[in-house]
């Protein structure tokens, strides 16, 4: 929901409808859309190229732009990221 309509149209409601049920059912797993939140989060940070690629090569540059294209094409699939705040206690 986040990522084809964006955070306004995120809420509890929203997913346990996407899922096939209530929004009350939802509660049962996630206790409200701050944890739900943490998750999503979680779950695409996954895909975030975690660091800068090693090379053979003298010219840092190429993978640079390649790692740094990575990182843009994943806020493009996942613009809401921005707006969620990152700074968590660690689990």
């Amino acid at each position: 929901i986040a990522d084809e309509e964006g955070m306004a149209a995120l809420s509890m409601r929203a997913v346990g409808e996407r899922l096939g049920r209530t929004a009350m059912a939802l509660y049962t797993h996630v206790p409200g859309k701050s944890e739900l939140l943490d998750l999503m989060y979680d779950a695409v940070h996954a895909e975030l190229p975690s660091a800068y690629p090693e090379s053979e090569s003298d010219d840092w540059r190429a993978p640079l732009t390649a790692w740094a294209g990575e990182v843009l094409e994943f806020y493009v699939r996942h613009p809401w990221v921005l707006q969620v705040s990152q700074a968590r206690p660690v689990l």
